[in-house]
Formats: structure tokens, sequence, C-alpha cells
């Protein structure tokens, strides 16, 4: 559950290979936590929801995950502004959250890796810039449609020392697939969902896939701000806020293609999309009704 890596230190993985994953279903979990503290009227369950999120955000922090820690508090500051809609409220309980993580992030030492987000020349960094590079060149072979869904770690790896790039046939600049029956079932990836479904599924792809996000945002927001039931409330934020959590998480791994946070978000927002449809459903009775 507890690795050491070199450079990085003890690092906590829980079930999962790679401490990213542990740590984008943290922030999920977290961010849901957050919404359920602040929604609460009963002031035990209240305190409940706090302890639990100290803890689960204890938890995301030893997971030493950079682009967690970003999606949870990206999130958050979301979750804030829709619960509250008061700039005053806003800042007030903006800076509690603050004074709530910084101990933790010093009583861990985490903060060190924190900081480590701004550090440009960081070896990782570094290599995630390399790769964007050639993911950008395969992308501008075929901006349409891609080179092909799945096919990236298929035409290039970093460990294997491979960028084949003479076996994509079709119209450079317009439309090029990656033919090769090479198939690598391996952990290589972009690093960036973004230009992982640009450079795989093109314009077409990508548009696609964001268009399905933000209709479930529009529908869900608009359910948000219909309610007048807390719970349902809670649920419906809460699956606002993990889609925002990964929309940020995306930008430094592949996690619209993730199992492990995927698994989470995708029971969260059908639920939500119902809760939708029920309060439609309602309104347009009323008004029969009336």
């Amino acid at each position: 559950m507890v690795h050491t890596e070199t450079g990085v230190g003890k690092i906590y993985f829980a079930l999962n290979f790679a401490h990213n994953a542990t740590g984008s279903v943290y922030a999920v979990v977290c961010v849901s936590l957050l919404v359920f503290f602040l929604k609460e009227k009963i002031i035990k369950l209240k305190i409940l929801f706090l302890i639990l999120l100290l803890i689960n955000l204890f938890a995301l922090f030893i997971t030493k995950s950079r682009a967690s820690y970003l999606g949870f508090f990206g999130a958050a500051i979301i979750v804030v502004w829709l619960h509250f809609k008061s700039i005053k409220k806003f800042f007030i309980t903006a800076g509690a959250l603050i004074v709530i993580t910084v101990p933790i992030l010093f009583l861990t030492g985490v903060y060190k890796r924190v900081l480590e987000i701004l550090d440009f020349n960081k070896g990782t960094t570094v290599i995630r810039f390399f790769i964007w590079e050639k993911a950008w060149y395969l992308f501008s072979q075929s901006p349409l449609f891609g080179i092909g869904y799945g096919r990236f770690n298929d035409a290039f790896s970093i460990d294997r020392a491979l960028f084949d790039i003479g076996r994509l046939i079709g119209y450079p600049g317009i439309v090029s697939f990656y033919v090769k029956q090479n198939y690598y079932f391996d952990t290589a990836h972009v690093h960036n969902s973004y230009l992982q479904f640009l450079t795989e599924t093109g314009i077409i792809g990508l548009g696609l896939i964001l268009l399905f996000w933000i209709l479930c945002i529009v529908k869900i927001l608009k359910a948000y701000n219909s309610t007048n039931e807390v719970f349902t409330s809670k649920v419906l934020l809460s699956s606002l806020a993990s889609i925002f959590v990964l929309f940020i998480l995306s930008f430094f791994e592949n996690y619209l293609s993730a199992t492990t946070v995927m698994i989470p978000i995708s029971m969260l927002v059908p639920i939500s999309i119902g809760l939708y449809w029920e309060n439609y459903n309602k309104c347009n009775i009323i008004n029969k009704i009336n």
C-alpha cells in the first residue's frame, strides 16, 4: 500500500499500481465530502462529514499526486461558489479551507511536492513536454479523425525508443491512420486526455466526448439550480464537482479513459441525470395541473 520512489519518498498507492490513480479517486471523494459538509443542516452529521473530509484529505495528500491536488482544489472552488453564490461567503469559506489544509500540507511534508508543480525543469515535467510534442505531431498528420483509437502507444513509446511515423497511411495533414499490425497493451499514454483524444480520434472525437460532458454539466446544473431538496442538491453538486475534477485531472493524465476514477464518476453522473429528468417531469406535471 505504501511504496518508496526515488526523489519523491514514501507514496500511498492503496490497491492501485499508480499513485495518481489512487489520488484521482480521493480527489472525487474529498470534493463530494466537502459538498455534504457544506450542505448538511444537522450539526452532528456536519461534524461527521468534516472528520471524514479531513481523513480523506490526509489520504489524498500522502498519495503525492500533484494532478489530484489541483483537481480537488479547483473543483472545491467551484463547489464553494455554487453553494453560496455570494462573494463574501465564498472568500470566507475558501479562507477556512486554506487554514484547514495548510497544516496538513506541512505535517505530511507534502508542501514540497506541491511546490514542484511550479518547477518546469523537473524530470517528469520535461518528459511530459517531450511526449506532448510527439503527440501533437501525430495529431497534425491526421487532425480530423486522428491516427486511430488506442494507437498512440503503438506508434510512440519512450521505453521502447519508438516513434514510427512511417506507417501513417493516408493524406498527411488531413487524414492519416497508423496501420502497422503491432499492438502494445501497456500503460503508455500522452499524459493529457485532451491531447490523447486529439491524437487518436482527432478534432471530431475530442469534440464529441467534450460535448457529452458539457451536456451533462448543463443538465445537472439546471437541476441543481431548480431543486429545493437538500439531499438531491448534495448529489447534484457532488456530481458536478466530480466532472470538474475529471476535467482538471485530464490535463495531466489520460483520465478520460482511466477506469479507476471513471467508476465513481460514472455512478454519480447517471444518478444526477436521472434526478434531472425526475425534476423535469415533476415541473411538467405541475404546469399541466395549473
